[in-house]
């Protein structure tokens, strides 16, 4: 888990990141998350390695809650990793809304910067 909270740090919290879609398989418990330009909060630096787009796959999903506006685009205002008890992530939207998922694994896109 602290590499997933190393890699939030390092992208910003995933601010202004825009979740394109989502998907929720109750077979394997999983919730998968779409999401543009995972660098957006490093536009304005040299590190900024242009647009790449990747997945957050949560797995092995113990409890999910979402609330957001349907009609508007979902541009993350922040996601924070919490360890307490079981993995849980919050993930709260510009606009209003959050999706809180408690799980046991997540698979997320490799660095591409330090």
């Amino acid at each position: 888990m602290d590499d997933f909270i190393h890699w939030l740090s390092v992208l910003g919290g995933l601010h202004d990141v825009t979740v394109r879609s989502l998907s929720w398989d109750s077979v394997l418990k999983e919730l998968r998350l779409e999401l543009t330009d995972i660098y957006i909060d490093l536009e304005d630096r040299p590190e900024y390695p242009g647009e790449v787009s990747g997945s957050l796959i949560f797995s092995d999903v113990v409890e999910v809650s979402m609330s957001f506006e349907c009609l508007r685009e979902m541009w993350i205002h922040e996601c924070i990793c919490s360890t307490n008890q079981s993995p849980t992530v919050e993930i709260t939207f510009i606009d209003g809304g959050s999706i809180t998922v408690q799980f046991n694994s997540i698979s997320f896109p490799k660095l591409l910067i330090p």
